[in-house]
């Protein structure tokens, strides 16, 4: 039987969670006495799995089973297993499993090996010597048994050493259900946290030792540790020595007492946890906060705060069930300073504190402090009495105080500085807040938002239609679910939002509208805007942004031009706060060029002519209108009327005549436009007449790289295993004494041999146009010929033979050269890079 699995649609509906996979191969065969199975998976996305190249194996016969699965990765969320292998028999009488796991460079760094065996009613499993913890063999004692039955298990001589560590289990005696005793000393955690850690991430470490009992009374089972882990680390963050006493009846009641100490914490946690609810309680603990330095938290909050100083206090009685607790007590900060990566701010705290009653946090006059001190307070209670959803009655104000201070490597959406004073009044819930208030956005703000959508692509194209028979009863009924792209996120029917704001004339903003480019918009203005929630939830933000000043940054390939906005410019916004914002700007750039080349045609004498030399300061007006992240552009060309210039007035007129000409020509507008833009001067409407070939020869040349980019690919489409190569290049040729246009052709093939080490190239060169070289032969017998051969297999050292004709010009022609070249290829960022050793160059 051989099946073979192809990602086809419907498995996607019939299986929500799988991504994508290679093609799944199944070879079976199944004889009287025989079973042989056989699978691979390359590759298999699963929610948030992926296996790689996984491979499955069975083998059974009436006297013996094998079985073998492996995989050369397997990655879980953040967790990561390479090169996993899974194997092992049974012959009848014992069953035999080894277990391995390697790292990315296939060094084996954990491995397993047990057997199973009968006894009677019982099943006797035995470790085998070969245990690796992390990289490190540990010694197994021998022999060593672990009994199971019906009537329960014991356990004799379980004993793992490695350099002083070790751990022990054995039961009192050799019988069923005997009290069980675990001794651990010295043992490292990381020996057992790496093996679900990445490489980048540490999950936990520091020194084990302790002892656990295990012993059963009648139908319980007692329960009594002593857990302490010196210089516990979790992800990097040294928290300080831990110890952990659980006792009691696993089946009703366990008493635990925990205590953290050092790195500057003192915490203590202790009470009882109610397998059957005592008094309505799943727990009930008391929680002692004598300090807790969120400095040694940082990581453990990934890394969403950082250079913290200061600690934390409080005491807590907290009892009830997980899904609704009783939290009473206070928490206070003692001269806590902490930044908040994101924004990349930082905040004092410095005598604060946090009252928790019967469902209810209470702030009173809870202050936060910027840098300078400037204060944001916090007044009022949040109601968490039907968590996950919590109730607000909270004011907050601020005066002049700095909430954002943060660059682009903190946040890339967006970043700056931001200085506000506000008074805010939040109620309702989470899911449908009720705010009211103002916000008013000071001077020294600078905030530069980005535009991460640059161009539109497409996401997916993953798709299924199903047809259904809506008379068939037996046939489920599926659901068409939209794509969660375009679900609006909102909230909750019942959400009010009514908050003002007015931004500074000093405020600068910039909107960064297209960062492949470097397309930018910068302003600053005055601004009265309302924030509010449309009846159906979705958030919607109107009023007008008068601009005063600013710029406008043009990026078009080679053109990099400053555009100042004109006072009077506006933003207007009516809805959405990006879809539904407009602009009005114009922003003007300043060219002082002659209009000599504009109006040569309109003036005849010569003479005349050379007074339009002079330098006049021309402005470039840019409209830009509609979507702010999609703007419509168009240009102008204004000639200032209130300066004075060194002509005449019927010299001006001239000038202001032709411009209004032009502007009844967008094309040729246009023209003029990025003539100003690309070669500061405008271009005549004859562009040969002028010393230069002009605008439109600079897009020909453009269009036939294009074109010859274009035939490539057609190439390549066409003939398999060849690589073709075609240049069509257009140029400008005086080699006659007047501007002639000539175009050639380059056509290459090559070939790579002996498993890519030979490359073969042959080609030859056309002229298409313009004035012949005086020996360039007409035969289309190949004239370029190389052969390249790869030293070693990396490509660092090449040698090639070539013979290639060379266009030496109209005079000489096409000159014939053949030679061997020695070619050396580095890799390098920096230039003494390239004289390091091979030693040094692979650490």
């Amino acid at each position: 039987l051989i099946v073979n699995i192809k990602d086809q649609p419907v498995l996607h509906s019939l299986l929500p969670a799988l991504s994508a996979f290679d093609p799944i191969h199944i070879d079976a065969t199944l004889a009287p006495k025989t079973l042989l199975f056989n699978a691979t998976m390359p590759s298999v996305m699963f929610g948030s799995s992926t296996v790689k190249n996984g491979k499955a194996f069975i083998n059974v016969t009436d006297s013996a089973f094998v079985y073998s699965a492996t995989a050369d990765e397997f990655h879980q969320s953040k967790f990561a297993f390479w090169f996993a292998d899974v194997n092992g028999m049974y012959d009848g009488r014992i069953f035999t499993t080894s277990v391995s796991l390697s790292d990315p460079q296939h060094k084996e760094r954990f491995a397993l090996a047990a057997t199973v065996q009968q006894a009677g009613d019982s099943n006797v499993i035995q470790l085998q010597q070969g245990l690796k913890l992390n990289y490190k063999l540990w010694a197994i004692a021998q022999p060593n048994r672990i009994v199971f039955s019906k009537d329960g298990f014991y356990v004799s001589n379980i004993e793992i050493s490695n350099s002083g560590q070790f751990v022990k289990a054995s039961s009192h005696q050799s019988q069923f259900n005997a009290p069980l005793k675990i001794e651990i000393n010295n043992f490292d955690l990381e020996n057992l946290t790496n093996l679900i850690s990445t490489n980048d991430t540490m999950l936990a470490d520091g020194k084990l030792d302790g002892s656990i009992t295990l012993e059963k009374r009648g139908p319980s089972l007692q329960l009594a540790s002593e857990l302490r882990v010196k210089n516990l680390v979790i992800k990097h963050d040294t928290l300080g020595d831990l110890q952990v006493d659980v006792s009691g009846d696993v089946g009703s009641k366990l008493d635990a007492k925990l205590t953290l100490k050092g790195q500057g914490n003192d915490i203590a946690l202790a009470g009882a946890y109610y397998q059957q609810p005592m008094n309505g309680n799943d727990f009930n603990f008391n929680l002692d906060i004598k300090a807790l330095n969120l400095h040694s938290f940082e990581t453990l909050s990934m890394n969403e705060f950082r250079n913290s100083s200061g600690s934390i206090r409080g005491n807590f009685k907290i009892a009830g069930k997980f899904s609704s607790p009783d939290i009473t007590g206070n928490l206070q900060t003692d001269s806590l300073t902490t930044t908040i990566a994101r924004l990349n701010g930082t905040y004092k705290m410095p005598a604060e504190k946090i009252t928790f009653s019967s469902n209810t946090i209470s702030f009173v006059n809870f202050n936060i402090l910027d840098v300078k001190g400037n204060k944001a307070v916090i007044s009022g209670a949040i109601d968490t009495k039907y968590l996950p959803e919590l109730g607000f009655a909270l004011t907050v104000t601020a005066d002049k105080w700095q909430v954002l201070h943060s660059t682009i490597k903190d946040n890339k959406e967006y970043y700056g500085d931001l200085f506000v004073s506000s008074k805010l009044s939040l109620k309702g819930t989470s899911s449908a807040p009720v705010a009211d208030g103002y916000v008013n956005i000071l001077k020294g703000t600078k905030i530069t938002i980005t535009n991460t959508d640059s161009k539109p692509q497409v996401q997916s194209n993953v798709g299924v239609v199903e047809f259904l028979n809506l008379h068939d009863t037996a046939r489920p009924k599926f659901l068409v679910v939209a794509n969660k792209d375009s679900v609006q996120h909102k909230f909750a029917t019942g959400s009010e939002m009514n908050i003002n704001t007015n931004v500074s004339s000093e405020a600068e903003f910039n909107l960064v509208i297209d960062p492949a480019s470097g397309d930018f918009l910068t302003m600053k203005g005055e601004a009265n805007l309302n924030t509010s929630v449309t009846p159906g939830g979705v958030i919607s933000l109107s009023g007008n942004y008068a601009l005063h000043s600013g710029a406008y940054q043009l990026n078009y390939n080679f053109i990099k031009r400053k555009f100042l906005i004109l006072d009077g410019s506006t933003m207007t916004f009516a809805g959405d706060p990006i879809k539904g914002t407009t602009l009005d700007v114009t922003a003007i750039y300043e060219a002082k060029i002659p209009p000599y080349d504009l109006i040569m045609r309109q003036v005849s004498d010569p003479t005349q002519l050379n007074y339009y030399k002079q330098v006049l300061p021309f402005n470039i007006n840019l409209h830009l209108k509609g979507q702010v992240m999609q703007p419509v552009i168009n240009f102008d060309v204004v000639l200032p009327e209130n300066k004075v210039y060194p002509l005449t007035p019927d010299q001006i007129e001239l000038v202001q005549s032709k411009l209004s000409q032009l502007r009844s020509d967008t094309a040729e507008l246009n023209k003029q436009v990025f003539a100003v833009l690309i070669l500061h001067r405008f271009v005549s409407e004859d562009p040969f007449s002028s010393s230069s070939p002009g605008l439109g020869f600079t897009a020909l040349q453009s269009v036939s790289t294009f074109i010859g980019e274009q035939l490539n690919q057609a190439a390549n489409k066409v003939v398999k295993g060849v690589d073709f190569s075609v240049d069509l290049a257009t140029a400008a040729d005086y080699t006659t004494g007047s501007l002639q246009q000539r175009t050639d052709l380059n056509l290459a093939a090559s070939k790579r041999l002996m498993n890519d080490r030979l490359k073969l190239t042959l080609g030859n060169d056309f002229e298409l146009q313009g004035p012949q070289t005086n020996n360039q032969q007409s035969s289309y017998v190949p004239n370029n010929l190389a052969a390249d051969y790869l030293l070693t297999a990396d490509g660092k050292y090449t040698v090639r033979a070539y013979r290639r004709n060379y266009d030496e010009g109209v005079l000489e022609g096409f000159v014939t050269r053949s030679g061997l070249d020695f070619i050396l290829s580095v890799d390098y960022n920096k230039f003494r890079y390239i004289f390091r050793k091979p030693k040094n160059e692979k650490e």
